[in-house]
């Protein structure tokens, strides 16, 4: 007879069983190689639930392509330095802990997504805007 606790494990490692690609960019997953990075001021939510599209304002100097428009939108970028700094500066701006900020890799293989190139990007490198949510599955924190 299988014990209750026995049981819960088996049906745990089952369920969830890790690899080592949802922890290090370097390491082999899956989803595949870390082809862009996302600048946070929510790391734990992100890692929780994924990046969550957003509808942007259309106030905003950059906009997402126009059949992209007033739809919720990720936007990325090729220049990790450049998102770590975005994260950065906009968790000061908002005044939030330092620890909240952060970026995530995004292994993009097979995710939806137009290059935008606007000279009015703060982002040097490939700015990438991806329609809908990234699920956490092909987010690595760094």
């Amino acid at each position: 007879m299988i014990k209750p606790m026995d049981l819960a494990w088996r049906l745990l490692k089952q369920y969830r069983q890790t690899r080592l690609g949802e922890w290090d960019e370097d390491f082999p997953s899956r989803f595949g190689p870390v082809t862009e990075y996302h600048g946070t001021t929510n790391v734990p939510s992100v890692g929780r639930q994924g990046l969550r599209g957003k509808v942007m304002r259309p106030d905003r100097a950059v906009q997402p392509p126009e059949e992209m428009r007033d739809k919720p939108v990720v936007y990325t970028t090729s220049d990790r330095d450049a998102a770590q700094a975005w994260a950065e500066q906009r968790g000061k701006t908002l005044g939030i802990d330092p620890s909240q900020t952060g970026v995530y890799g995004v292994r993009g293989e097979g995710l939806e997504s137009i290059e935008q190139a606007d000279p009015r990007s703060g982002f040097s490198g490939t700015t990438r805007v991806h329609p809908g949510d990234i699920p956490p599955e092909n987010l690595v924190r760094i």
